[in-house]
């Protein structure tokens, strides 16, 4: 089984300590407010540093930020011509139904 590491570490380098710990709880999808109270911060202070991580990881849109923290590269530069289904993303289909719970 492959070590899974945090999508932050694939950017160690580029991203502070705060840009990291940002970084990562948004790919949770924890919004600004969410992000804020976990760190003990302002959700303006939360905006800010999104806004760096997207301008250094020169993301043009959150969907890319996304794309960049959970898959390490950018959507395919055919994607806008036809997005859906793309053929480098085909697989099992996922079941969104509610899963079973045994006890």
């Amino acid at each position: 089984m492959k070590d899974i590491i945090r999508p932050s570490q694939r950017f160690g380098r580029l991203l502070t300590p705060r840009e990291a710990e940002i970084f990562d709880l948004v790919l949770l999808g924890k919004s600004n407010k969410d992000c804020a109270e976990t760190l003990g911060i302002s959700s303006r202070t939360v905006e800010v540093f999104r806004r760096r991580l997207m301008n250094k990881l020169h993301a043009d849109n959150f969907a890319e930020l996304m794309w960049l923290g959970i898959l390490g590269q950018r959507p395919p530069a055919d994607w806008d011509a036809n997005p859906l289904p793309h053929q480098d993303l085909r697989g099992a289909e996922i079941n969104l139904a509610e899963p079973t719970r045994q006890n």
